[in-house]
């Protein structure tokens, strides 16, 4: 079995991803896995990133979120994230990752 892979890819088509999850962290311990997030100037999001998982043929699109965290957190601060994707595998793999797994 090949080890799954993690890429940011902001530009990935996200339509039709949904809230599949959630995870509790800080921007930091974030960024430590993911890299740096995407700025967005939403209304109810502000940071996210857009990550690809890849093993074998699969291939999963997922995003992690702050939804609606209209008073702001500082970079250590825990703040619940969404997690979006089309299944709940984009949120397995988000936690696995954020493990070690």
């Amino acid at each position: 079995m090949m080890k799954t892979k993690c890429n940011k890819t902001p530009n990935a088509d996200i339509i039709g991803t949904h809230k599949v999850g959630q995870i509790t962290n800080t921007l930091n311990q974030l960024i430590n896995v993911f890299g740096k997030p995407t700025k967005l100037d939403n209304d109810k999001v502000s940071t996210q990133w857009v990550l690809t998982f890849k093993e074998d043929h699969r291939k999963v699109i997922a995003t992690i979120y702050d939804w609606k965290e209209y008073e702001g957190f500082g970079p250590n601060t825990m703040i619940t994230w969404s997690i979006g994707g089309h299944t709940e595998m984009a949120a397995q793999l988000v936690h696995e990752f954020m493990e070690g797994k």
